[in-house]
């Protein structure tokens, strides 16, 4: 994107509006600290920007610590996620945990 002729090569930055500024802020603290502390609650949003701008090790990241804590408390948000963005092999295992209905 900052290599080519898009605006925001041109000014060296990147309007988001389509995803919350905590988002945003985990999505930068993911890029420079390979972590993000406190995850929970915002898998799906992290997912989806992680999608959008093609942050592969970020959503390499979310689906192993998705696995790590999905629950019954989760659980449908996580194969909700699955199915979006067509991640069979997620879908796949969590229809074989005990936590599906």
């Amino acid at each position: 994107m900052f290599e080519s002729n898009y605006i925001e090569a041109r000014g060296n930055r990147v309007k988001i509006n389509d995803f919350g500024l905590q988002t945003v802020q985990k999505m930068l603290e993911f890029c420079e600290t390979d972590n993000i502390k406190e995850f929970n609650g915002y898998e799906c949003e992290l997912f989806g920007i992680a999608h959008k701008y093609h942050v592969n090790d970020l959503l390499n990241f979310i689906c192993n610590k998705m696995v790590k804590n999905v629950s019954s408390r989760n659980f449908d948000s996580c194969l909700q996620l699955a199915k979006m963005y067509d991640l069979n092999d997620f879908k796949e295992w969590l229809l074989k945990t005990s936590f599906s209905k």
